[in-house]
Formats: C-alpha cells, sequence, structure tokens
C-alpha cells in the first residue's frame, strides 16, 4: 500500500515492490497517483516473466513526468517530448522498436527541415528515454538508438552581437539608468549583465535575491545539476544596484532579480530583434560574447569555472569564439 506525504506543496511517495520500499517526489498527488498505478501494473506483468505492453509515448510520457521535472532544463524536454508524442514514432509498441524505426523517426526530421544538430540533441533525449526504461522500468530489452547512424552535426555557432547591435537592442528595449520599469527595460539589465557574467537565461531567471552575495552570485542547481558560484564585476555589481532601487532594504530574498520567465525572454527578445532589423542572433548568443570577453581576462581552467562547464572541449570548440585580429594584437 502506498502512503502519500505532502510537503511544501510537493507530493512524496512511498511504495513496497518486490521487497524493495521505493520513493518518489511529484508536483501533484495525482501524478504521484499515477506512478503509483503504473509500478503495481508493472510489477504484476514482471512479475510473471512478461515485458509490460506500452507505446514509445507512454515511455516519452513517463520520462517527461518522472524524469524531466527534476532537471534543470524540463522546460526543454517537456517542449520536446510534447513535439515528439505527435511524430509517428509514438505509437510504435515497445516490444517491436526496431532501429529502422529510429531512422525512419530521423529521415522524417530531417525532410522536415530540422538541422542535423537538432536532430542529435533530441537523439540524446530518445535514447536517455530508452537506458531509462532498459535499467529501471523494464520497459525495453535494449535500446535501438544505439544501432542506429546519428545524422552528422552542423558546423558549431559563432555568432556574437556586435557593439552596435548591442547598442541598437538597448535603445529599442528603452534601457536607462534607472531601475527598470517594463519587461523589454529588464530583459536589457538581463543582457548586459548575461554578458558581464555568462550565465544561461535559465540561470538568470531563477536568480533570488539571496542568492545574491557582495561579490558573487551563487546558483543552487544549474544545467548539470552541480551548484556553482558566478563572481560579478563592477559594472555587473551596479546593475544589480539599479534593480535593487533606492530602498534596497526591503528587497525580499525570495524575489526573483529579474522577474522574467525564459518564455518572456525568448518572445521578448524576438521583437526587440525584429525592431532592431537585426537577423540570425539569440540572446544565448550573448554566453559565447560573454565568455569570449571573460577568455581575455582569466585562464581556460577558470573560465570553466565561472561558466559551468565540465567538458573545457565544449567550452572551447563552442562558446570560445575570438577574433583573430584580437589574437594578432595580443601577439604584438
Amino acid at each position: 500500500m502506498a502512503t502519500y506525504t505532502n510537503r511544501n506543496g510537493r507530493w512524496r511517495v512511498q511504495l513496497q515492490v518486490n521487497g524493495t520500499r521505493k520513493s518518489k517526489t511529484f508536483p501533484s498527488k495525482s501524478h504521484a497517483q499515477q506512478w503509483v498505478k503504473m509500478m503495481e501494473r508493472d510489477t504484476a506483468d514482471i512479475s510473471v516473466g512478461v515485458m509490460p505492453a506500452k507505446t514509445f509515448g507512454e515511455l516519452l510520457e513517463r520520462y517527461d513526468r518522472e524524469v524531466s521535472v527534476t532537471k534543470g532544463g524540463e522546460r526543454w524536454e517537456h517542449v520536446r517530448i510534447n513535439k515528439l508524442l505527435r511524430d509517428p514514432i509514438a505509437k510504435i509498441s515497445n516490444r517491436q522498436l526496431s532501429p529502422q524505426d529510429v531512422a525512419d523517426w530521423r529521415d522524417r526530421s530531417a525532410k522536415a527541415g530540422l538541422s542535423g544538430s537538432s536532430i542529435r540533441r533530441e537523439w540524446g533525449l530518445l535514447s536517455a528515454v530508452c537506458e531509462r526504461a532498459i535499467r529501471e522500468w523494464g520497459w525495453l530489452k535494449e535500446n535501438p538508438f544505439r544501432k542506429a547512424t546519428k545524422p552528422k552535426s552542423n558546423p558549431d555557432r559563432t555568432r556574437r552581437p556586435t557593439d552596435d547591435e548591442i547598442i541598437d537592442l538597448l535603445k529599442v528595449m528603452g534601457f536607462s539608468q534607472k531601475k527598470p520599469v517594463l519587461v523589454s527595460q529588464r530583459l536589457a539589465y538581463m543582457m548586459l549583465f548575461g554578458i558581464e557574467t555568462a550565465m544561461r537565461t535559465s540561470e538568470m531567471c531563477n536568480m533570488r535575491w539571496g542568492n545574491v552575495g557582495a561579490k558573487l552570485v551563487h546558483i543552487p542547481e544549474s544545467k548539470n545539476g552541480d551548484a556553482r558560484d558566478v563572481p560579478l564585476s563592477k559594472y555587473a555589481r551596479e546593475l544589480l544596484d539599479t534593480l535593487r532601487g533606492d530602498e534596497p532594504d526591503k528587497v525580499n530574498a525570495d524575489d526573483s532579480v529579474f522577474d522574467m520567465k525564459p518564455s518572456q525572454v525568448d518572445a521578448n527578445f524576438r521583437k526587440a530583434k525584429k525592431k532592431a532589423n537585426i537577423e540570425s542572433l539569440h540572446f544565448h548568443d550573448f554566453r559565447r560574447e560573454a565568455l569570449t570577453r571573460l577568455a581575455k581576462k582569466v585562464g581556460v581552467m577558470e573560465l570553466a569555472k565561472i561558466s559551468g562547464h565540465r567538458d573545457v572541449k565544449i567550452l572551447l570548440n563552442v562558446y570560445y569564439r575570438p577574433k583573430m585580429d584580437d589574437i594578432a594584437d595580443m601577439l604584438d
């Protein structure tokens, strides 16, 4: 019999399965109850040596419900899983899913205009779903993504904003030296703060005033699951002082620093870009700009600590994009 406990709005459920006590936490009691029903049904099937009959779509939904919700990139995975649920691969039985089905999905995605790099990102997510289904759920016997051929990656993105583009964006966003009031003005402050700190969009959206120290911002959990401290430049501290306003003592530690969600950042940056007649620039490109600027001040290991990259190769190949003219000047 399952027991449910409500802790700070989240539901923790405990269940005895084959003599082993399992527990999991969910955002709602209905999610927890669905998990219990699934565990009881699957346990009954496995006890008689039968792999539960599921569709690949059901695998995706369970992964979204149980695994994606625990990640920093929850929104990214949720959006992609909902998209993948509309693909024919979602209707295929787990007992029949094959490398050919994976290849068909790959080719459909390419014909629909998805780039090789985008397909590879979704591939990684789908392969992770299969691995979880094999190791913990007993819903698959092997991972078909391991036997299919991945598409080639696109060339690494190199786009950086120019100084003129940054100035034009600040103008259309209504940037001023006063505490921002409009969403577009808060976005301008986030953009400048991102250039100073190289923080991810999600990290800035999740920033609370209680995370801000005299010279550091503490990130309790980053995209890779690790906590880290990000050093603040003098200008970054000035931006935060302006955001606090004239009565900093009244700022609550739990209040959001920028008061924006990732979806708001994306939508409003698209509008600002259009007004400024700027093409092919993503908000995430400011992270590349920030790391390239920081590389002139710190070594690669310090840069990796600031950015939160475990793999230095990714940092150097994707995010560090110096101009060769600048390097030539450094040699003189």
